[in-house]
Order: structure tokens, then C-alpha cells, then sequence
């Protein structure tokens, strides 16, 4: 048996599986394209596969691919972690108009900092 759906990232609200004949006018060119992804009840945020508004295909009957993905969420960051990142980065003092400057490396260094802070956590 599969792992129940996590509700919607974005909204919070309960998510089903929803298997969808994408050709129901039954052109035998395309055949049976039966597609199975997940999808809010409530806001209509849905998952598809990696490709082009694709569904899961062959999940007709074993939806667990589908689930897998909905259920993959980003590691938890929290927001001083990323605070500390960033200030790892800044200079002490402001600049002429009283932002906070960053070391020589900058921008992107801070970035690559914060990203580094999420691939420990994965």
C-alpha cells in the first residue's frame, strides 16, 4: 500500500489522486493515455512528471511514483540558519546609503552559502 498524500505545499488543504483519460475522444492514434497525478482539492496546485503537463504514466493502478513526488518536500531551513548565512558574508558597517555591505565575494558567495546550508540537510 502506498503512503497517504501530504497535504498541498502551498495552500495546506487535503490532496487526492486523480487518473484522467487525456483522450477521451479515443483517437486510436494516441491509444489509451491514461494519466495519474496528484492535485489539491482546494487550490488546484498539481504535480506532474518531468515532463510537459504529463502525468504519471503506467500508475494507473499503482499510484505510488505519483505520491512519492507530491510527498517530497525541501529540507527544513530554518530562517536564522539562513540569516547566519548570509551575515557570514557582510561587512561590518554600511555603505553611503546604509545597506549593509558585503564581503568581496559578494552576492553569489552568499548564495552558494545558503545552498550549501540546504544540501546538508537533504
Amino acid at each position: 500500500m502506498s503512503e497517504p498524500l501530504k497535504p498541498c505545499p502551498f495552500c495546506g488543504c487535503a490532496a487526492e489522486i486523480v487518473t484522467k483519460d487525456v483522450e477521451p475522444q479515443g483517437d486510436p492514434w494516441y491509444g489509451d493515455k491514461i494519466e495519474t497525478f496528484p492535485a489539491c482539492t482546494q487550490c488546484g496546485c498539481t504535480l506532474f512528471s518531468g515532463e510537459f503537463h504529463e502525468g504519471f504514466y503506467g500508475a494507473k493502478h499503482d499510484p505510488s511514483e505519483a505520491i512519492a513526488a507530491w510527498n517530497r518536500r525541501a529540507p527544513g531551513v530554518t530562517r536564522e540558519e539562513i540569516v547566519e548565512a548570509i551575515q557570514s558574508h557582510v561587512l561590518p558597517g554600511t555603505d553611503a546609503y546604509g545597506i549593509p555591505c558585503l564581503d568581496g565575494r559578494g552576492i553569489p558567495a552568499a548564495a552558494d552559502a545558503i545552498l550549501a546550508l540546504l544540501e546538508a540537510k537533504v
